[in-house]
């Protein structure tokens, strides 16, 4: 529970707060040689320690490696292109496995898998990744508690 308190010092708002999970990228998908995959999260004011984890794994050659990346908007197209980004949480080198956790603010990001990396082969790629969050409960924005007895 989340207890807000307003102006006056006899009332709150009592708002509960509901865990949500929700899939990002689950499954198995094939990277192209010199390609890329990415998906967008979109993160709303309402979406309370909105955290991206998971994890993922390359099948297939051992010594095949991508690399990952979770990125806001605009950097997104630096980071997809090898150009100077900042990203909120990346592979440190090219990786066969890895596990992702990024904790995020409201806005948009895009989660992107690399496979721009020698030898120049297909790569697949099994995902379980998902959007954990807590959000008011519908229906449940709020009652006021501790109101005065009496009219």
């Amino acid at each position: 529970f989340l207890f807000l308190t307003t102006g006056n010092p006899t009332s709150s708002i009592n708002v509960r707060l509901s865990p949500v999970k929700q899939p990002v990228a689950v499954g198995q998908t094939i990277i192209r040689a010199n390609g890329y995959i990415d998906y967008k999260i979109e993160i709303a004011g309402g979406m309370k320690e909105a955290v991206v984890a998971g994890d993922f794994k390359v099948s297939g050659d051992p010594g095949a490696g991508i690399t990952s990346a979770i990125t806001n908007a605009s950097d997104y197209a630096n980071w997809v292109n090898g150009r100077g980004a900042r990203p909120i949480w990346q592979t440190v080198t090219p990786t066969a496995s890895g596990t992702i956790e990024a904790h995020l603010g409201p806005g948009t990001y895009y989660l992107v898998f690399s496979n721009r990396l020698p030898p120049p082969t297909e790569k697949y790629v099994v995902l379980d990744v998902s959007l954990n969050y807590r959000s008011a409960a519908p229906g449940d924005q709020g009652r006021q508690i501790d109101e005065p007895i009496g009219k």
